[in-house]
């Protein structure tokens, strides 16, 4: 159960009770608030009372999220007393100019603090838990070294981080993470030889995919954004990369919009995807009895993604097998793991009832919904073509330029050899 259900289930103790408002604040929105109140990790809740000059209270999260309905009752209580002015915080929670509005370039990936106050933010935020649940299970792999003296080209394992790297450069929608991994896939296969185990972890620290630094992958429990757990965001990585199969992503621009020398993403299949999360869960996922099933099932599956498989079926494949596991691990109450769960997506089920079953297409518009954000720049599929083209055409141009150039230049020549 993530986070944002746990929250929501908590604040419906309190519906219908004038003295207690919940309220959800994106922080790449209102970022002025965010630093005015000291809000350094995610989520972030904080108790204001009716005092405005007083400063709010932070949720102890060691008493986990099932229990904040009691611990807003017991604060409540300590802060009973006549309600004063709240201009302070209408004040604070005004809406931005359109000038303090963050730009979202392309392919960016921004800080979301509560990707469920902005339905477009949640894709954004799971992108970001994707990227750093990547990153973190790099930094616990145990195949890719054997000892802190070992060298990673001597790892069975460096083949299939190479792989795994040159589709991610390729299939991420975050044209700053495609670049950073592709560069750290360069890097490695250079440095591989003599790379050991803190060489790796140095580089890993001073890698950022976008917005999401290395570094927070040695601790990433308060930098989740959407996910609360790393499982949560190795699904997210898993999902939106197979929602990327099949799109093509345009190469960095500078800018002045011209090409920075490279041609578009070459497109990734359903089959490409789905054969490196096997590779991924298979050297990279540190849970070995999990590891060991998932492979089980994936070798065992008929209907994994083949040649044909197209961007819906791999979609739809992979949310089949997320439901897999989750009845696998929650086996004394597996109607209840069925993903998406029903608050999360009441129409996705037939005659919205939690007991009814999923309807295939409302759950692809769902998943679409979540994982995917319409601020990812893809290009058709024949820019590719294109690209070589309008290359191509420039050449043409310029070789037409210097014959012109050079003929006016053997006529002048001419013309005053004759004068003299």
């Amino acid at each position: 159960v993530s986070i944002v259900n746990l929250v929501q289930q908590q604040a419906r103790n309190f519906k219908g009770d004038p003295a207690v408002k919940f309220a959800a604040l994106d922080c790449a929105v209102f970022g002025s608030v965010c630093e005015r109140f000291g809000i350094r990790s995610y989520p972030s809740i904080k108790f204001f009372t009716w005092n405005v000059t007083a400063p709010p209270l932070d949720f102890p999260r060691e008493r986990g999220y099932t229990d904040l309905a009691a611990w807003v009752t017991e604060e409540l209580a300590k802060s009973s007393g006549s309600p004063g002015s709240e201009e302070g915080l209408a004040d604070s929670l005004s809406p931005p100019s359109s000038s303090e509005r963050p730009a979202l370039a392309e392919g960016q990936v921004t800080t979301v603090a509560s990707p469920w106050a902005v339905e477009q933010s949640q894709p954004i935020g799971r992108l970001w838990d994707a990227l750093l649940a990547f990153l973190y299970s790099l930094r616990q792999c145990t195949t890719l070294f054997s000892g802190p003296d070992s060298r990673l080209r001597d790892s069975s394992a460096f083949p299939d981080l190479m792989s795994v790297l040159g589709t991610l450069s390729r299939t991420l929608p975050s044209a700053e993470a495609r670049v950073a991994l592709k560069d750290l896939r360069e890097q490695l296969a250079e440095s591989s030889p003599r790379l050991t185990h803190s060489d790796f972890e140095v580089i890993l620290d001073g890698i950022a995919l976008g917005p999401v630094q290395g570094k927070y992958s040695r601790e990433p429990e308060p930098h989740w954004r959407h996910c609360g757990t790393y499982t949560c965001g190795l699904w997210s990585l898993f999902h939106i990369l197979m929602l990327s199969s099949g799109q093509v992503f345009p190469a960095p621009q500078v800018a002045a919009g011209f090409m920075a020398g490279e041609p578009p993403t070459e497109a990734c299949t359903a089959e490409e995807v789905s054969q490196t999360m096997r590779t991924f869960v298979d050297q990279f996922f540190p849970c070995a009895e999990c590891r060991g099933h998932f492979l089980k099932m994936w070798e065992g599956d008929s209907n994994k993604p083949n040649s044909t498989t197209d961007r819906y079926d791999g979609v739809m494949w992979l949310w089949s097998t997320h439901n897999v596991v989750n009845a696998r691990l929650w086996l004394d109450r597996a109607a209840d793991a069925r993903w998406p769960s029903f608050e999360s997506c009441t129409h996705c089920r037939a005659n919205h009832e939690m007991a009814g079953d999923f309807i295939p297409s409302l759950v692809y518009q769902h998943l679409v919904h979540s994982y995917w954000s319409s601020e990812y720049a893809t290009v058709d599929k024949r820019s590719s073509y294109n690209w070589l083209m309008v290359v191509v055409a420039m050449f043409a141009v310029g070789a037409l330029l210097y014959a012109c150039l050079s003929g006016s230049m053997r006529s002048g020549s001419g013309s005053a050899r004759k004068s003299a």
